[in-house]
């Protein structure tokens, strides 16, 4: 039975647990009942389905903050989040965005979610609708819970009252169907939104289509929606439409042809419509029978009439007319562009629109539309363009109105151009009064919204961008290269573009050229809406600066890299220091010494490269023409992928950790092969190292980074270059140790994803000192074991844990060749080999002795109650295999509940314990840990183990079970459970005569490896 896991969350005090508990009990709880963690269980038959599910609901809730730690223990394993608040409540509904969201994407951002508006009886209540109107308040709409719900996206939006049961049954209904994945049959409905300025005939265009007749009169429109089933045929009955691409060729401005005039090469739309009636064919395998059996034909006859008439069933079946729904949704655009943003989520297509007859309608698109569409509506939803009104064409009146304003009707190619630039799939023309084009608008959109829109591949073009502040240089160097000469005067630029050819060098003597489009443009705040257009299409993103001006050196981090990130994301760039002859302009110099600044040099244009994730930092002057030639070499090697050869040996290392922890010391000493004589504080430092790993030369840099309140901000760009870190914390300072993980491991894995931790402890040598050790004996502290080391690495899924000295030098060096091998992927192969075994059950059974027995191969003096212990031991395997298995000693004090499911991940096999003295012991088993087991780590290997055996020879043992009327489990009882529960095997030892421990231990090793299948083979034999 397939089992299920609902997350309810929300504040305290919303109505989640009356939620569950009116579901639960089909009636309202008497009294209010705080919750910590509650579970409720339910099965579920899904459309008279044999197979049931089960849904453990768990309703939580966050009291005070020391509940904090506990939280993200309820995460792990959830299949569906129900995100709650009330709808009498802004406070808690304005919480779910701020506080509620980014707890889920930190903890379980795969989850679905739901969001659920609870007492919904309270729309109702004047009462309680006059209270919120004192404090000028009101209850949260449905209108508004949909929005938030596709804002967070949350797959559904409920309400519900816990009051009147009104939705109850319906939302564990529908999380049901969420759990077996019967929501996603609602893909299939596509939204196309018609967007464009107002009286351009949009509604006109609807409203036409959809009851086949014009609109007598002109409805102004907010909003308004219709939705249309569509019916796609199978292949074999659809008429076949081709649909080409329109391509246009690119401006080609050839060098020193200032008036040289656009050419556009424009390919007709070829529709071709071949074998509308045409007929199902179904090709048939022919089965050869052979001469020598015909006997068998008849018998072979059948079965092919058989499977003929299966494979027809089946294409009939295959063949059935394939249906969806398309939402068309009307807009317009109004004062109250609050209301633009409800448009555009969950719309898969854009309709832009305008009219032929309005230029101002048309000019709209690109500068107002566009970027707003790149702004606000998902990523990956297409465009079409359309021009209406086209009856216009032959009407004389509205042609001579247009003449007498110096005006003219927009021509179908100038619609095409525009569909071109703006990235439009398609451009369409229609008239609503003659009908003309509307039929072929909308099922061109069916074919759209399913792909069948064909794409023609792109030639081989790039796009490079220059950015950057004005008169800074950036025209200046892209005349100057293409004309060979600084220009004359200062030209301010808004957006010109360039093309030249390269000759592709990959293959010698092969004429493959590729097309370069360099695109200069300037930040004009008058033109910020035009912003989004340089962007699309770009390959490569130059970001210019010049080197006597911070302002528009410090503006890249401060607002172009913003631009970039948002627009462009995924585009190479590349930083480009510009007016590098002034470096030698002495009268500059003095200016610039006279405003108290200075020009930024070769370093700090290094670094900010770095910062910025640029591929490489150039200088140039367009001046003297220093560089010019590099940098337009270097794009095309970038184009064409060659700098990536560079970067593949070059790894980054970023150490973090509280101040005064050893961190530069460690680097220092590394380094310099010294300890540094005075302290250092660290806001940012790097040095790189060269490492020799099997005959290859990797160059690792590392960054020494310590957080401060001035530099916090900087955090990202620090983390940006990297994957790999190295966490450190002094051992005479717990806050430090501390520290890692309240603070460092959740920044790490907030900046990024999947990151390899190395754990690192400083100042060793103050185990051997001492006067320290005393000074924290008089504070009530202690050095941090090396124990403890390991269980925090452990804890934090740190790759390593490693200690070191800078006073001393010992250890610095093998943190630094492991660091080599882990940046050069050699860990890897150390964790297929390493292993975790986790030994559970019932207090005082004997768990830790056994393993102190076997580790110290004697029985340890008195009981020594365990919440959680770890130790190590290496195993050899064959000739030259080793094999690390890490031994677990856990135990289930109440107190610790929330320490548990900390202990199951990566395990690979539980050792489940009992005492055979002790049938409680072996009844929790089944009642309690197996559940747990099952819930917890599902997929882990399972061993059954009987402890102290030796009181099976104890008459005053059994003498007093007896008297109790309880007895000895015997090994029959143990091997025959051990059958019921899965356990591979049972075994049975005694830590007090040692008896069965070593085998114990071997066979632990025997099945992390695998070879416990070959006991399958052993057969029993009875002698009498």
């Amino acid at each position: 039975m397939k089992k299920f896991k609902i997350l309810f969350i929300g504040a305290n005090g919303i109505g989640k647990t009356s939620l569950l508990m009116t579901y639960n009990e089909k009636k309202l709880p008497e009294i209010y009942i705080p919750t910590v963690c509650e579970i409720v269980s339910k099965n579920f038959e899904i459309e008279n389905q044999e197979n049931k599910i089960t849904i453990d609901f768990w309703d939580t809730a966050r009291l005070v903050e020391d509940y904090d730690r506990l939280f993200p223990l309820y995460y792990p394993e959830t299949d569906l989040i129900a995100i709650c608040f009330p709808i009498d409540s802004y406070y808690y509904f304005e919480n779910i965005e701020n506080y509620w969201i980014p707890e889920i994407e930190h903890h379980s951002p795969k989850s679905k979610r739901i969001l659920i508006g609870t007492k919904i009886d309270l729309r109702n209540n004047q009462e309680r609708i006059n209270e919120l109107k004192k404090r000028n308040e009101k209850l949260i709409t449905k209108e508004e819970g949909m929005e938030l719900a596709k804002k967070i996206n949350a797959i559904k939006y409920f309400e519900c009252s816990s009051f009147t049961q009104k939705g109850i049954e319906t939302i564990f209904n529908q999380i049901a169907l969420i759990c077996i994945g019967k929501y996603d049959k609602e893909e299939k409905k596509k939204g196309f939104l018609f967007v464009g300025d107002g009286i351009v005939g949009k509604t006109s265009l609807l409203m036409t289509y959809n009851n086949k007749k014009f609109p007598d009169i002109y409805i102004p429109t907010v909003f308004d929606e219709f939705s249309k089933n569509f019916q796609i045929k199978n292949q074999q009955n659809q008429t076949e439409i081709e649909i080409e691409e329109i391509e246009i060729e690119e401006i080609e401005i050839e060098e020193n042809q200032q008036n040289q005039q656009n050419q556009i090469e424009i390919e007709e739309i070829e529709i071709e419509q071949n074998q509308q009636n045409q007929q199902n064919q179904i090709e048939i395998e022919e089965i050869e029978i052979e001469k020598n059996q015909q006997n068998q034909q008849n018998q072979i006859e059948n079965q092919i009439e058989n499977q003929i008439e299966n494979q027809i069933e089946n294409q009939i079946e295959n063949q059935i007319e394939n249906k969806f729904q398309i939402t068309f949704w009307d807009t317009a655009r109004h004062e109250d562009d609050i209301i633009i943003r409800l448009y555009y989520p969950g719309t898969h297509v854009f309709a832009i629109c305008f009219a032929i007859d309005d230029y101002y309608s048309f000019e709209r698109i690109k500068d107002f539309w566009i970027p707003e569409i790149i702004l606000s509506a998902p990523k990956k939803s297409k465009r079409i363009l359309i021009g209406t009104k086209i009856d216009l064409r032959n009407n004389e009146e509205r042609i001579n109105e247009l003449k007498k304003r110096n005006q003219k009707l927009i021509t179908k190619e100038e619609g095409m151009e525009l569909a071109k630039k703006i990235n439009a799939i398609k451009y369409l023309e229609c008239s609503s009064f003659t009908q003309k084009g509307i039929e072929t608008i909308f099922n061109e959109i069916a074919l759209i919204c399913i792909g069948k829109y064909k794409k023609k591949e792109k030639k081989k073009k790039k796009g490079f961008l220059f950015i950057g502040v004005r008169q800074i240089g950036k025209t200046s160097l892209l005349m100057t290269y293409n004309n060979k000469k600084l220009p004359e005067g200062y030209l301010p630029t808004v957006y010109d573009p360039f093309s030249k050819y390269f000759q592709n060098f990959k293959k010698e003597n092969q004429k493959n050229k590729i097309k370069i489009s360099f695109w200069d443009t300037a930040r004009h705040d008058e033109y910020y809406t035009l912003l989004p257009l340089y962007f699309p299409n770009t390959d490569l993103i130059a970001i210019c600066f010049a080197i006597d001006s911070y302002y528009s050196f410090e503006s890249i981090e401060n607002n172009l890299i913003l631009d970039i990130e948002e627009y462009s994301p995924n585009s190479k760039r590349i930083l480009i220091g510009t007016k590098i002859d002034l470096r030698n302009n002495q009268e500059r110099i003095n200016e610039l010494k006279e405003e108290n600044k200075k020009l930024i040099t070769k370093e700090e244009g290094i670094e900010l490269a770095n910062k910025i994730k640029a591929i490489k930092y150039f200088e140039c002057s367009s001046f003297n023409q220093k560089g010019i030639e590099t940098i337009f070499n270097e794009i095309v090697l970038i184009c064409f992928g060659k700098y990536d050869k560079e970067e593949e040996n070059k790894k980054g290392f970023v150490f973090v950790g509280d101040g005064a922890v050893g961190k530069t010391s460690l680097l220092f000493t590394y380094h310099d092969k010294n300890f540094p004589e005075i302290y250092i504080p660290t806001v940012y430092d790097n040095f790189e190292s060269k490492f020799q790993i099997e005959n290859k030369e990797i160059e690792i840099e590392f960054w020494d980074v310590t957080i401060t309140e001035y530099n916090f901000k900087l955090l990202s760009l620090y983390y940006s270059n990297t994957n790999i870190f190295v966490l450190c914390f002094a051992i005479d300072s717990y806050y430090t140790f501390e520290s890692i993980e309240k603070y460092w491991i959740l920044d790490i894995k907030k900046h990024s994803k999947n990151p390899k931790i190395v754990l690192i402890g400083t100042k060793i040598d103050l185990r051997n000192n001492e006067e320290r050790i005393n000074q924290l004996k008089e504070e009530n502290k202690k050095l941090i074991t090396k124990e403890e080391g390991i269980e925090l690495a452990n804890k934090i899924k740190a790759i390593k844990y490693l200690e070191c000295s800078s006073f001393t030098q010992k250890g610095i060096e093998t943190i630094f060749n492991e660091i080599a091998l882990i940046c050069f992927g050699k860990y890897r192969k150390e964790e297929e080999n390493k292993k975790g075994s986790i030994f559970v059950g019932s207090r005082g059974i004997g768990k830790t002795s056994l393993l102190l027995t076997y580790y110290e191969k004697k029985l340890p003096g008195e009981y020594i109650p365990t919440v959680f212990d770890i130790f190590q031991k290496t195993f050899k395997i064959e000739k030259n295999k080793e094999i690390e298995i890490s031994f677990w000693d856990s135990e289930r004090p109440e107190d610790h509940d929330r320490l548990f499911p900390l202990i199951y991940p990566e395990t690979d096999l539980i050792a489940i314990c009992f005492s055979i003295i002790d049938s409680n012991s072996f009844e929790r088993i089944e009642n309690y840990w197996i559940p747990e087991i099952e819930h917890h780590s599902p997929n882990s290997k399972r061993i059954l183990i009987g402890t102290k055996m030796d009181l099976r020879n104890n008459e005053e043992r059994i003498n007093q079970l007896k008297e109790r009327n309880q007895k000895l489990i015997t090994k029959e009882e143990g091997i025959e459970f051990a059958k019921k529960i899965n356990a591979i095997k049972y075994l049975e030892c005694s830590s007090f005569t040692q008896k069965g421990i070593e085998t114990i231990f071997n066979e632990i090793v025997l099945i992390c490896i695998g070879k416990y299948d070959k006991e399958e083979k052993k057969k029993g034999c009875i002698l009498n």
